[in-house]
């Protein structure tokens, strides 16, 4: 029996008498477009209808894969037909028993149940114009059943199907298993199932018509239908009509099972309006998917497990305070950390929350936090003298209870410190990145692996540059770097370079699910927690001292930090420039250009010096400026550095590129 329940807990969703209604694959979990319906004579014993254009048959497979319905033996499109053994076939009608030899005056057929007792009758009535009529009688709203019933459930060789009881029955005089296509689509199959169906049709149209509704049920049963049509019918004539025999009919059934098409064949594309296409379902930004893993690669010390506090935090509170769209509102979040005590977490976690205005009791049923080093270890797969040993029921329970929770992100950090295999295996990091898919894909979640990188210093960070199996990351659909800025590159944008360590940059290199998209920057800020001892005076009031200074990431412009200036302004200096005295290069100059700079934008040209250096770069790199060596009349030095004038700045305000990622 389904329990509509389960499915609920599984899914999410809402259940109205013997009906669940969840989101269908693909849309949000606020998204009701599924129904599942049970019904004890449907094929598995339900109906699945979808509203927003999803195929049923994909929702039942996802059923089986959670459980929910009983497997299939083996996929149909790459199952064998039961072989016909024509001979053996032949033999076994010779043997069968004879049945009373009044069948051809019949007028009145008796349907019945597996034990043979009769359910109801169905009788001819000859009208006087000749024409005929049928019947049912004691039927009521008892359910169809297949004519000739038990003969049916007996076998397990082939079937055959014509038009009509009277037909069935000459099939049955043949001793061949037999019934009749009229109402075969209301009746349960479920017992021909992988068992050949040869189909009779009548020689008309409406025969065909027939013959084809019988195929579809047959198949939607599992059994394998194949039409036989039989030669040298009058118009409208069946099998009463034909003048073959039953060994002739055998061998045209074994013709017809010898030219069935190959089983595994390729699929036609289904042509369709993209507009009924479901969006993919992104959780945070174009980021991180529903349903898939992502992985997380920073180098240490770059601010990874602040960004992952931020990042919980945005979704679990709905905020976009990091500048990335949470989609479908507040959602539930658990982090997993495996090399930091609760403590450390919750520094991070309250500062975060402290520095975006967040209000904790909103968020004390979304945010979930566990901690390996307060025993909340995890170990998912170890390796043994076999080999590698996934460690399937920790998968199983981490399913069921992200299920539990309905967690829509799980962060793991790190991930070396969640299994115990070699983590330079590509095989076996395959092993555990696939079985992580697997969990959330049955979750409908995105689970973010943190991963280390093998490389420090200047070097770019890459999905190439994790530590260990590149099989994680090729897993991953979404792969995110953390880059520190380069303190080289720092001045260009107005910052010192021993601040470079406060500015972050988050991008995903691997874009498989999204356009690529220009990463994004953050500065780390630091928050007083106001944990210290708390301290009164007279003249200052309370307040306290040795609280914990904590990191907290906010979004940023780079281009910002080096201080956009309008066109008016860079003339002003340009004119100052061109008239002297201000237009040497040096910053050691008493007539350095930047006192022209420092003057028109009021700025001071000591305490703003690496600001105002950053500026005169980049109006040389867009030609504003030009730096030429000529002879310098005071010192009368021959190859001393100046500013000239170039062109005009433009009217409209340019913006300035961010810093190559290093």
């Amino acid at each position: 029996m389904i329990d509509l329940h389960s499915i609920k807990r599984r899914y999410g969703g809402d259940i109205s008498g013997n009906t669940v209604k969840i989101p269908t694959p693909g849309h949000s979990r606020r998204d009701r477009g599924t129904s599942i319906t049970l019904a004890p004579d449907a094929p598995d014993r339900c109906l699945v209808h979808c509203f927003n254009d999803y195929d049923p048959l994909a929702i039942k497979d996802m059923l089986r894969r959670d459980g929910f319905l009983p497997p299939r033996e083996q996929s149909r499109s790459y199952q064998a037909q039961p072989h016909i053994d024509v001979e053996a076939l032949v033999r076994k009608a010779e043997q069968a028993p004879e049945i009373a030899d009044d069948w051809q005056d019949k007028m009145c057929w008796d349907y019945t149940d597996a034990e043979g007792k009769v359910l109801y009758r169905k009788r001819r009535v000859n009208k006087p114009d000749g024409s005929k009529s049928f019947i049912f009688e004691n039927k009521g709203d008892q359910d169809h059943v297949l004519y000739r019933l038990p003969d049916l459930i007996a076998g397990e060789g082939p079937v055959f199907v014509a038009e009509g009881e009277k037909c069935a029955d000459k099939l049955a005089s043949w001793g061949l298993a037999a019934t009749s296509s009229k109402d075969l689509d209301k009746c349960d199959l479920s017992f021909l199932k992988g068992r050949t169906a040869f189909i009779l049709p009548d020689n008309d149209e409406v025969g065909a018509k027939i013959a084809q509704k019988a195929i579809k049920a047959l198949k939607t049963a599992g059994a394998y239908p194949l039409t036989v049509k039989l030669p040298d019918l009058p118009e409208k004539g069946d099998i009463m009509d034909w003048k073959g025999s039953r060994e002739d009919l055998i061998k045209l059934a074994g013709a017809a099972y010898d030219q069935t098409e190959p089983t595994i064949k390729a699929t036609p594309f289904q042509w369709r309006d993209p507009a009924s296409i479901p969006t993919r379902p992104w959780l945070f930004g174009q980021w991180l998917l529903q349903g898939t893993v992502a992985s997380l690669i920073a180098p240490g010390g770059s601010g990874k497990s602040t960004f992952i506090s931020a990042l919980a935090l945005s979704i679990a509170s709905g905020q976009e305070f990091l500048g990335q769209e949470v989609h479908d509102g507040p959602q539930n979040v658990w982090i997993w950390n495996l090399e930091d005590d609760l403590d450390e977490l919750s520094r991070s976690i309250l500062a975060t929350a402290k520095h975006h205005n967040l209000d904790t009791q909103l968020l004390e049923q979304r945010l979930f936090v566990d901690s390996g080093l307060d025993g909340a270890g995890l170990c998912t797969a170890i390796e043994t003298k076999d080999g590698v040993k996934i460690c399937e029921p920790v998968y199983d329970a981490l399913k069921e209870e992200l299920i539990r929770r309905d967690i829509a992100i799980l962060s793991v950090d790190p991930f070396v410190s969640s299994h115990k295999v070699n983590e330079n295996d590509n095989r076996a990091i395959d092993e555990v990145a696939k079985e992580w898919a697997r969990v959330a894909k049955a979750a409908n979640c995105c689970i973010m692996l943190s991963h280390h990188t093998n490389k420090e210093g200047s070097h770019k960070v890459t999905t190439l540059s994790s530590r260990g199996a590149s099989s994680l990351t090729n897993a991953a659909r979404s792969a995110l770097v953390i880059n520190r800025l380069d303190p080289n590159d720092a001045p260009k944008f107005g910052i010192e370079p021993h601040e470079a360590r406060q500015y972050i940059n988050v991008g995903d290199d691997k874009h498989n699910r999204a356009p690529a998209a220009k990463a994004d920057w953050f500065k780390i800020v630091s928050v007083d927690l106001g944990n210290g001892m708390l301290v009164e005076l007279e003249t200052m009031g309370p307040f306290t001292v040795g609280s914990d200074s904590v990191g907290v990431i906010e979004p940023t412009n780079l281009s910002e930090a080096a201080q956009q200036v309008e066109p008016e302004l860079i003339g002003q200096v340009q004119e100052m420039i061109a008239v002297g005295p201000y237009n040497r290069e040096n910053a050691q100059a008493k007539n350095w250009a930047g006192h022209a700079v420092a003057e028109v934008l009021g700025l001071c040209a000591s305490a703003d010096r690496v600001k105002i250096k950053a500026l005169l770069s980049q109006w040389v790199t867009k030609g504003y400026l030009r730096a030429v060596k000529k002879p310098d009349l005071e010192t009368r030095k021959p190859n001393v550095p100046f500013f000239e004038v170039g062109r005009q700045p433009q009217a409209e305000h340019e913006s300035e590129s961010a810093p190559p990622i290093m």
